[in-house]
């Protein structure tokens, strides 16, 4: 059964769906929970959305935390930074804000206004940095920039 018990949340099928934050809302999919105030998970399966204006588009075990962020798609990406996004792939995480992982598996965004666009593995730890791609990339210094390749770190 689905539970639509936010004020305003609305669930258009599936099942076992839980939307109980203002305004909330599921779309379809098994297992989802919109909790965030204004939230949205679309479909998927055992997806979380709980920031407020946050949307999690599908996939499964996507979660949402930042206010106003979102994960597209993928296999349990995780964004808590405000402002933040996850368009796809699987183990990324991105706690930065205003900041973002395009796709890849294993990405690390925790810098405020970065990147990771692809690849595995890769790690943003400051702000105002981007690695595009490669394996195992580390960005520690501000501003600062990888483009591909892989074991390459930044002061």
């Amino acid at each position: 059964a689905n539970e639509a018990s936010g004020y305003g949340s609305v669930i258009a099928g599936g099942s076992f769906n839980s939307a109980n934050g203002t305004n909330a809302i599921v779309g379809a999919g098994s297992g989802n929970l919109s909790s965030g105030g204004n939230s949205a998970v679309f479909a998927g399966a055992n997806n979380r959305s709980y920031g407020d204006f946050s949307f999690v588009g599908g996939g499964l075990m996507n979660e949402t935390r930042g206010t106003s962020s979102i994960v597209a798609g993928g296999y349990n990406n995780y964004s808590s930074g405000n402002n933040s996004s996850i368009l796809g792939g699987i183990f990324n995480q991105v706690s930065g804000n205003n900041s973002s992982s395009i796709a890849g598996s294993g990405n690390l965004v925790n810098g405020n206004f970065s990147s990771i666009t692809a690849g595995n593995n890769n790690r943003v730890l400051n702000y105002s940095s981007t690695i595009v791609a490669g394996d195992t990339n580390i960005i520690s210094g501000a501003q600062s920039f990888i483009g591909g390749g892989s074991l390459k770190t930044t002061p």
